[in-house]
């Protein structure tokens, strides 16, 4: 049985009596912290750009139509993708049952509960109480295997009041003795001790002062109401009526830079671990606003209480209680992304998961009895890139593809440093790679290129790096601007940057090394055009913030291991970091236990197109981390493969609030 209690904070956690499990760090919601894409979420383990609910209200330039919570369209079910679990569990021959559940009474007879009701929001708490009774002390044979229940308190009065008013206080009180009944009925029926129950809420909630912390955008960008579609408040979106590129640079440049609590955003550029752009229901322009502060398009509209923004905000965090025979018993648990919520609901009623975006095994830690973990997938090695065999063969490969980006020289003295003997080569591997050479789907085309100081995976027909990897042990003075040159081990038909670039990088543009710690010892390893990888000219300060940054992070935890790479899965390229130390002092990371691994990821844009100028060093690094699985998403790549799949189970399920390595998660810190 699965009940939320909207907005339930996890600050504002009070033991459920007959709870004995319960995780008082909270659940991070999917973004927008909103209603109705956290409620879909929760049932479908997708994220919203995923599942098409992608706010409470919004417009699809395909259907021409809108959504919102008072539209009739809310039952039509061409807004509602991806599989419930209420679907799932009917159509597996198992019984579904909602009360008031977004999405559930939908107009599609296929994929709607066993048992489901209209949502009405006159019925009050104990007649929803009462239903849900009386569904679980059906016949066995009529009884849900799957029970869902919605109330819509402390929501309603933190909006109207603040989630800090007393009458919210008293709120949580009435839901708390409602809840007390439907327990004590239970028990009575002698089936409390049968009935896996989670209460949870969807989202948090912060205030918004009335008369304070607000901008009107039209101050801005005049007619910004006659040009646009917006939707406005915490978290503005903004679809010009004019679909130009010209028309969006226009306003988004109006906006950009205004004010330090608004931050403007080509959908592209939006932090990645959202997973909020690959829909047309979300539009080109997003506006991110620090906690408790609003934008309007042309004045304020009141609401004490309000959420939606940056589900890292600790505020947004919500609240996450189990009990039953399935739940281990008095254990807190970190925090987890509700979206894994699913895979475990799936395993705990014994159905098939449909394909989602969470991680099976992410929550079974939580289980008396958690399902068999399945076999790690088999490793798929990397042929490594072997040094020219003879001069004939080195000359050859000197003969590739060449641009004005290299003008450093290749002679067989400077490259004997690349010629590494294959007990050497696999002694860097294990320094470099102490979890395994991270798996990619394709390794036809994926060549390994092993240096003294890290190792990589490169692409030889598009000519780009996979990843990098390397180990460092104390700070070391990055290199900027090394003196490009081939990289001999690969051949005259591969391709490398110089393919992508074969007139050269303009001024708009700066070749990095993903490797970028040279020494006099290893300057030649740095700078072949295998460890080269494009970013813009506005992008370098960040680039070597983020170095000096995890320099110090060196200082402070020693043996630290890095893997780079690039992310191109969508128009605006990216960097993906995964940096990782082992709390136990003294231990190699090798020999790291996975409770003792600290690792931090982020997923950066190297060529952000609005508010570059004016978002400070460290609100970037904070915006732009990342989970594990996020990075694996956006990819294809899958780090960490010799773990077992428990182990690595363990470091996907990890929320960005699972760190503070390089910089501290919670965006109200800054």
């Amino acid at each position: 049985m699965l009940v939320v209690w909207k907005n339930r904070r996890r600050s504002c956690l009070t033991v459920c009596p007959v709870a004995e499990f319960f995780a008082p760090t909270g659940m991070t919601p999917v973004f927008p912290s909103l209603t109705f894409p956290n409620h879909y979420s929760i049932v479908t383990g997708l994220y919203p750009e995923s599942h098409g609910i992608v706010a409470n209200s919004f417009y699809d330039p395909d259907l021409n139509a809108s959504f919102s919570l008072s539209s009739s369209q809310q039952t039509n079910p061409v807004w509602w993708i991806g599989d419930p679990l209420w679907y799932d569990v009917k159509r597996q021959g198992k019984i579904s049952a909602t009360c008031f559940w977004p999405g559930s009474d939908q107009t599609d007879p296929v994929r709607e509960p066993n048992y489901w009701l209209q949502y009405d929001d006159t019925v009050t708490y104990s007649e929803r109480m009462r239903q849900v009774f009386d569904w679980l002390i059906l016949p066995v044979s009529q009884r849900p295997n799957f029970l869902t229940v919605y109330l819509d308190e402390p929501d309603h009065t933190g909006h109207g009041e603040s989630p800090d008013s007393p009458l919210v206080a008293d709120q949580v009180r009435i839901v708390d003795q409602e809840l007390q009944v439907l327990f004590d009925n239970m028990e009575q029926a002698g089936i409390l001790g049968c009935v896996d129950l989670i209460v949870l809420a969807d989202h948090g909630m912060a205030p918004s002062p009335p008369g304070e912390k607000f901008l009107i955008m039209n101050e801005y960008v005049p007619n910004i109401l006659n040009d646009a579609r917006i939707y406005d408040g915490v978290f503005p979106t903004i679809r010009p009526k004019l679909d130009t590129e010209e028309e969006h640079d226009r306003i988004a440049g109006g906006l950009q830079c205004q004010d330090e609590n608004m931050r403007v955003y080509n959908k592209w550029d939006f932090p990645r671990r959202h997973h909020y752009a690959n829909t047309n229901r979300i539009p080109n322009i997003l506006v991110d606003m620090t906690v408790s502060w609003r934008a309007y398009a042309k004045s304020e509209w009141i609401l004490p209480g309000n959420h939606g923004w940056d589900n890292l905000n600790s505020e947004m965090q919500a609240m996450f209680v189990a009990h039953g025979p399935s739940f281990k018993k008095n254990t807190e648990v970190r925090p987890f992304h509700n979206i894994d919520l699913y895979n475990l609901m799936c395993a705990m009623i014994g159905v098939d998961p449909s394909p989602n975006n969470g991680t099976w095994g992410a929550l079974h830690h939580m289980l008396v009895s958690p399902p068999i973990d399945p076999s790690p997938e088999p490793l798929n090695p990397i042929s490594k890139l072997p040094f020219p065999a003879d001069e004939e063969t080195y000359n050859a490969h000197l003969m590739r593809q060449k641009c004005n980006l290299l003008i450093g020289s290749n002679t067989q003295s400077i490259d004997s440093t690349l010629n590494l003997t294959e007990e050497i080569a696999n002694a860097t591997l294990q320094v470099h790679a102490p979890w395994g050479t991270p798996q990619t789907k394709d390794t036809t085309q994926i060549k390994a290129v092993i240096s003294s100081d890290y190792v990589a995976a490169f692409d030889v027909v598009s000519g780009l790096p996979s990843w990098t990897s390397y180990t460092i042990y104390q700070p070391r003075l990055a290199t900027v601007q090394p003196q490009w040159r081939l990289d001999v081990r690969l051949e005259a038909t591969h391709a490398s940057i110089c393919d992508r670039f074969p007139d050269g990088i303009d001024s708009t543009w700066s070749a990095v090394p993903l490797f970028p710690f040279g020494t006099p010892s290893n300057s030649a390893d740095v700078a072949v055009d295998t460890n080269a990888i494009e970013i813009s000219k506005p992008f370098e300060t960040y680039w070597n913030e983020f170095h000096a940054m995890l320099n110090s992070s060196v200082e402070s935890n020693g043996e630290t291991n890095v893997i780079v790479g690039p992310v191109r899965d969508s128009p605006s390229s990216g960097l993906f970091f995964i940096v990782s130390t082992c709390r136990s002092v003294g231990v190699a990371l090798a020999e790291c236990s996975v409770d003792q691994l600290d690792m931090q990821s982020f997923i950066m844009p190297t060529n952000v197109r609005y508010s570059r100028d004016c978002i400070k060093f460290t609100a970037f690094f904070n915006a732009h981390l990342a989970s594990l699985p996020d990075v694996e998403h956006l990819t294809g790549i899958r780090f960490f493969p010799s773990l077992s799949y428990g182990d690595k189970a363990d470091i996907l399920s990890r929320t960005p609030l699972a760190s503070t390595l390089l910089v501290n998660p919670d965006p109200s810190t800054l």
